[in-house]
């Protein structure tokens, strides 16, 4: 098939979050001897209109960036986060630019879609991202249309955000939304019951992240703490949660033993001084591996949101024991029962945070539950073929 993907979230720059999910489909699609294709869209509100290019000849360590708008955008981020640390109060959300990533699409980026929906005779057109559905409008009939949701957008409370139009957003315009798309792409169970519960008629079709068990066989650092992910607010509020709630318990408990690593962008984000524990930011690395190898937890202390916690998935699949607040395993435990040790309360995940780094054969023992939900319910061929046969055939017949 000739797969074309549509977005504005580049699927060559930090593997977190939703960028790693996408990254994670057009990888499962090129291996599978499928031509995909990028439309880049990142760059339609500057000087260019979009660029087109193969996913295979991507460059995943070399981000393009966009000059003009966006460059005005990073350095206000960069104030906020100077804001932030210093302890204003709330003036760094007041200083956030809205960003065009959760708008409608704007008349230079239909006029990109358009151009690029003449040059070839495509197969299938993904959209990523529900508010970019009208981007379909360009495409023949013929043409099959996916829409990645990645979450209940509807479902958020936006008025924080510093977009908006976001702020405004509701069920009957996702509704709308959903319903241009020939397959709608849920990433858990629970999203998709919340799309039928709004009228969706669309067919639905749940895929999460995939992610094949890489469980190291080095020992773990003892009290060595782990959190993975991006500067989006949800992972800042909950690394903060357990800064302020649970890493005092672990100090006084054990002084001086526990240390919290932070990898990705949320560590701009974080006030890492002054804390509890130690904490260390790495920011963007090479690789993950080395940082879940070393670690003798992971957590994932998320308290907002739908959708999928990739974080977690993808520290299941490295074989580690993560423990997770019961937001943060929204969408795996429904497919992998006891993958994840959940904690109700701060007492609570502090309390499985100092039993399993301690007993080793508790720890090893859930090592290995999660190393089997990785095989069993997060491999690629479990999570994206039943995608790639409804691509071909979204009726399903």
């Amino acid at each position: 098939m000739k797969v074309l993907f549509i977005g504005r979230v580049t699927p060559f720059t930090e593997p977190c979050g939703a960028v790693a999910y996408t990254i994670d489909l057009l990888r499962h699609l090129a291996e599978a001897g499928h031509d995909v294709r990028v439309l880049d869209l990142a760059c339609a509100d500057g000087w260019a209109l979009g660029v087109l290019r193969r996913f295979a000849d991507a460059d995943p360590v070399c981000p393009r960036f966009c000059w003009s708008s966006r460059l005005v955008t990073r350095w206000c981020d960069l104030l906020a986060r100077v804001a932030r640390r210093c302890g204003f109060g709330g003036l760094h959300r007041r200083m956030r630019v809205p960003d065009p990533w959760g708008e409608p699409l704007s008349p230079r980026e239909r006029f990109a879609i358009r151009r690029v929906a003449k040059l070839e005779s495509w197969d299938v057109v993904v959209c990523n991202y529900a508010w970019l559905a009208d981007a379909f409008d360009g495409f023949s009939s013929s043409v099959r249309k996916v829409l990645l949701t990645h979450d209940v957008w509807h479902g958020h409370l936006w008025g924080d955000s510093g977009n908006p139009w976001l702020a405004r957003l509701d069920a009957r315009a996702e509704h709308a939304w959903l319903d241009q798309a020939d397959v709608v792409v849920a990433i858990t169970d629970e999203d998709a019951a919340d799309f039928r519960r709004i009228g969706v008629t669309s067919r639905i079709l749940v895929a999460p992240m995939s992610s094949g068990a890489t469980a190291g066989v080095t020992d773990p650092e003892p009290g060595r703490l782990l959190f993975v992910g991006s500067a989006y607010e949800p992972n800042v509020r909950g690394v903060d949660w357990f800064l302020d709630e649970v890493a005092p318990v672990l100090a006084r408990a054990h002084p001086d033993h526990f240390t919290l690593h932070l990898v990705g962008t949320v560590g701009n984000a974080v006030c890492a001084s002054g804390r509890a524990i130690p904490v260390r930011v790495h920011g963007l690395v090479d690789a993950l591996e080395p940082h879940y190898a070393a670690a003798s937890l992971v957590i994932a202390p998320v308290f907002e949101g739908t959708g999928l916690k990739v974080k977690v998935v993808e520290a299941v699949a490295h074989g580690k024991a993560v423990i997770a607040t019961p937001e943060a395993v929204r969408g795996v435990i429904s497919r992998a029962p006891g993958a994840v040790v959940v904690a109700e309360n701060a007492n609570a995940f502090a309390s499985a945070v100092m039993e399993f780094d301690f007993d080793a054969d508790a720890r090893r023992e859930q090592e290995h539950r999660a190393v089997e939900a990785a095989c069993a319910a997060f491999s690629p061929e479990a999570c994206w073929d039943p995608l790639i046969d409804a691509m071909r055939d979204p009726r399903g017949s």
